[in-house]
């Protein structure tokens, strides 16, 4: 670690870390877009029109790595299976399939 500034014995010193974590949630069957979270923050524009303010993440949870879906107004057509996926530097390191049920 290099820094502009000179560090000295006794200073503190912020070292860098980027967070390329990126979390997608997709319907199995279509692979539309959920929700999704990169760059540190929800996409919400990047999402399926039919999920617009219905499909979220509580951003409380996210801190503690939680990326659990809150589904709203649920519609019939909303039944079905959801793929959660979880990337880190552009490779999927987890993905995991819930069945919705209504």
């Amino acid at each position: 670690f290099t820094n502009d500034d000179d560090v000295l014995l006794g200073d503190s010193v912020d070292l860098p870390c980027q967070n390329s974590l990126k979390v997608e949630w997709r319907r199995a069957n279509s692979e539309t877009l959920v929700h999704l979270y990169k760059d540190g923050k929800s996409q919400a524009d990047e999402q399926h029109k039919d999920y617009h303010n219905r499909a979220y993440f509580l951003e409380k949870k996210t801190k503690d790595g939680n990326f659990s879906l809150r589904l709203k107004r649920l519609r019939a057509g909303d039944e079905g299976v959801y793929r959660c996926k979880v990337y880190r530097d552009q490779e999927c390191v987890h993905s995991d399939d819930t069945e919705l049920k209504l």
